[in-house]
């Protein structure tokens, strides 16, 4: 979520309404992933801690079953509505052409289905079988997409890399109507059946690279809400340390210079021998709020590794918006094609500048916690994850966008799509958002769910019993799971028996081949991006679910 919309609502975010989502007890802890896997020995960063975020006041989140999603979250998911329509207002032309995989195989076995209504209005449930279609996973991902996979990429200049990745093929079981067979399943077949990942006292004994570095970063929380995640870098001569929000969804840095109307900890130009404005206008809209100032270069540091003339907004007017922000900025992580400035990306820089061992950086996002989150800059932190890394080509090289083939609130992967999409993955946003017609789909699925409309347009509730365990396909690797902790909201209301869902539905000002899949989706998955050749992006299962 976008800091940069959230309204004046840090005062109220003490308030001993807000609680995290109602556990989910009726499926297993870890999210498992049907397809076979590539494993990539990491580079780890030579000073884990080269620098220090501003940490925030935690909430008490209690998880004791009567948690309620209140008027503050509703009002931030909102906010974020608007934020997802303005930040991917010009994907119509980025994505209008881009080929994708095939949609994935239903595969439905003692469906139930419901009709999503209105929440003032009944809802009806009727249960079909069908013959239940067996599914295999026997292609490999690879480090290069073949051209069935990828669309006509928008290349941009930057060096090759050549990566060691051994594939490994893994024969999974078959999907089973019981998730926990299923995880059960998982679990005795791994051991043999992963003998050829690296141990850990391979990875340990790995040499660890000078070009990488590790930079913690802090979760914003409010009520059952992990809202943004941000860390601080370095920038200016002598160096001054200001925190940003890391976005994986834009591709523009900026940060308060001289700004008379910004609350949060500015940049001190007068203080650089370094800084030089070029005098070009420099401006992003954020949903209802915006920034506004000159481009400018100025040396900056990210986890300690260094660029010169570093192209940034020096914003030097917020609208109110911005005032509760716990970060100064915000650092864009996508494609420097879809940059408001024009001008390269700070990863792209160091990758350019050979200041970074790897072409790649990994997330991990921790739940409901401060501290413990990280972004591993030239490298990716094994000790985050269990198990190998999926790898998914990219269909364009704007937003970080992988083809989504199944999306499914059932364990037997019966899917809501009746055609591939583009999934775009987004530290920067919060929850999932998807065209209004999937998320229909989606939700009728699940027995007793209806629209939410007492909380706006795009919201879902579902009965807080229910067995659902929503997933998401790419490239026809089959399911990946994700917890129902983050997807669980928090119930409508004291004593509903009705909760929130995580998926959302937008209606218009998003095309309707795009999913936003954000940080609900991410805390599950460690996250891997890497800008190599045609670029992709990798999975891996994340510690947090264990």
């Amino acid at each position: 979520m976008r800091t940069q919309d959230l309204p004046l609502l840090l005062p109220l975010l003490a308030s001993p309404l807000l609680a995290s989502p109602v556990p989910y007890t009726g499926s297993p802890s870890s999210p498992s992933v049907r397809g076979d896997s590539e494993s990539v020995k990491p580079a780890f960063p030579k000073n884990p801690k080269l620098t220090v975020p501003i940490h925030r006041r935690a909430l008490n989140l209690p998880r004791d079953g009567d948690d309620i999603f209140g008027s503050i979250e509703a009002e931030l998911v909102k906010i974020e509505i608007n934020t997802v329509r303005a930040k991917y207002s010009k994907a119509y032309s980025y994505l209008a052409n881009v080929e994708l995989a095939a949609v994935d195989t239903p595969n439905v076995e003692d469906v139930t289905t419901s009709t999503v209504t209105s929440s003032t209005s009944s809802v009806s449930a009727s249960a079909s079988t069908s013959t239940s279609v067996e599914s295999s996973s026997s292609s490999s991902s690879s480090a290069s997409p073949s051209s069935t996979e990828t669309a006509k990429i928008q290349e941009i200049s930057l060096p090759s890399i050549s990566l060691s990745t051994p594939s490994i093929s893994v024969t999974l079981p078959a999907p089973s109507t019981s998730e926990a067979a299923f995880s059960s399943a998982m679990s005795s077949a791994a051991p043999s059946q992963m003998a050829n990942h690296t141990t850990r006292a391979e990875i340990e004994l790995e040499e660890r690279g000078s070009g990488s570095g590790t930079v913690p970063l802090t979760d914003w929380i409010s009520g059952s809400l992990d809202v943004l995640y941000y860390g601080a870098i370095s920038i200016g001569t002598p160096a001054q340390s200001l925190t940003v929000d890391f976005d994986t969804g834009s591709a523009d840095l900026w940060l308060p210079v001289n700004c008379s109307d910004c609350s949060a900890a500015q940049f001190d130009a007068t203080k650089s021998s370094t800084y030089v404005s070029t005098g070009d206008s420099f401006s992003v809209q954020y949903g209802s709020g915006s920034v506004t100032g000159t481009l400018a270069q100025e040396s900056v540091a990210l986890a300690g590794l260094p660029v010169q003339g570093q192209y940034f907004g020096a914003v030097s007017s917020e609208s109110d918006d911005f005032q509760s922000n716990p970060n100064s900025g915000v650092l864009g992580m996508a494609f420097s094609s879809i940059a408001n400035s024009g001008e390269p990306t700070i990863f792209e820089n160091l990758v350019k500048t050979g200041k970074v061992s790897n072409s790649y950086f990994g997330f991990h996002l921790a739940r409901r916690q401060a501290s413990g989150s990280e972004l591993c800059i030239g490298c990716y932190n094994s000790a985050k994850f269990n198990g190998g890394i999926t790898w998914y080509p990219l269909v364009s090289q704007t937003y970080w966008s992988i083809s989504l083939t199944g999306l499914s609130a059932k364990t037997n992967g019966q899917n809501s799509l009746s055609k591939s999409i583009v999934a775009a993955i987004d530290t920067g946003t919060t929850l999932i958002y998807v065209p209004s017609s999937i998320a229909d789909a989606f939700y009728n699925q699940i027995p007793g769910a209806s629209k939410a409309s007492q909380f706006g347009d795009g919201f879902y509730q579902f009965p807080c019993q229910t067995t659902a365990r929503p997933s998401m396909s790419f490239n026809n690797q089959g399911q990946m799971f994700w917890s129902m902790s983050d997807f669980n909201l928090g119930r409508t209301g004291q004593g509903s028996s009705m909760c929130v869902g995580g998926l959302l539905g937008i209606s218009d000002g998003l095309p309707d081949n795009l999913a936003i899949v954000g940080d609900e989706f991410l805390k599950s998955w460690y996250s891997i991006y890497d800008i190599a050749g045609n670029s992709r992006v990798g999975f891996a299962a994340s510690i947090n679910n264990h």
